[in-house]
């Protein structure tokens, strides 16, 4: 896949905005040969290029649960409306299980910890070693680099 230097949100048509919000839906980022999408975790490329080279390789069912969310949400219903119907309700459910699999296949991503959760200094007994001891009484030596 050709990777273009991604246009401005506003300069994006809104056919464009849509298959990326689809290409994600069906989490094909998981199966793109782009670095940059599976950074992202969505598409970055051409999401018609990415739909074409890609759906195929998602399972049924769930390309099937995505085309029922596009639906419902074309005709404004609920998450609750739209799984009423057993048949739905089956495929949207693949289309979740597709992606807990897509996610699981992802390495877990560091975390930075939080200021506030930092450890706060340890007692003073702990810091007592006789290495710690050692290491604090004697500077080294003192190397300039040219």
């Amino acid at each position: 896949m050709t990777m273009m230097p991604a246009p401005a949100p506003s300069q994006l048509s809104a056919q464009t905005r849509l298959l990326r919000h689809l290409s994600k839906t069906l989490c094909l980022h998981g199966l793109c040969a782009s670095s940059a999408c599976r950074r992202a975790r969505a598409c970055r490329g051409d999401p018609r290029d990415c739909l074409q080279r890609y759906a195929p390789l998602v399972p049924e069912e769930a390309r099937e649960g995505a085309k029922r969310m596009v639906d419902g949400w074309l005709q404004n219903l609920s998450f609750d409306e739209l799984i009423e119907d057993e048949d739905v309700c089956d495929e949207v459910m693949a289309l979740g299980d597709w992606a807990a699999r897509v996610t699981a296949s992802y390495p877990a991503r560091a975390v930075a910890p939080k200021r506030n959760d930092l450890p706060t200094k340890p007692p003073g007994d702990v810091l007592q070693t006789a290495h710690s001891a050692r290491l604090r009484r004697t500077p080294g030596p003192r190397i300039r680099s040219l």
